[in-house]
């Protein structure tokens, strides 16, 4: 939907916000590297012993190469 978006709307941004108790790393995974594209995920992350397991879903996700600083992970833990 998002790549639908911006062919339909050159130049314009999108934002993408996944809340549920997962991380959204499928989603960060597409869309890493993106600048016009900004990923925010909120989940559970207990640490790394949530799944995603480990280091998959934790706050250190903030997008790859061009995209860095474009991404957010808000893993929780408690």
């Amino acid at each position: 939907m998002a790549e639908y978006y911006k062919k339909l709307n050159p130049g314009k941004k999108v934002a993408i916000i996944d809340w549920d108790i997962h991380a959204g790393d499928g989603t960060y995974e597409i869309f890493q590297r993106y600048t016009d594209v900004l990923t925010i995920s909120t989940h559970r992350h207990d640490n790394g012993t949530y799944w995603p397991f480990g280091d998959s879903a934790s706050y250190k996700h903030i997008g790859k190469d061009e995209g860095e600083g474009y991404h957010i992970f808000l893993a929780l833990n408690g």
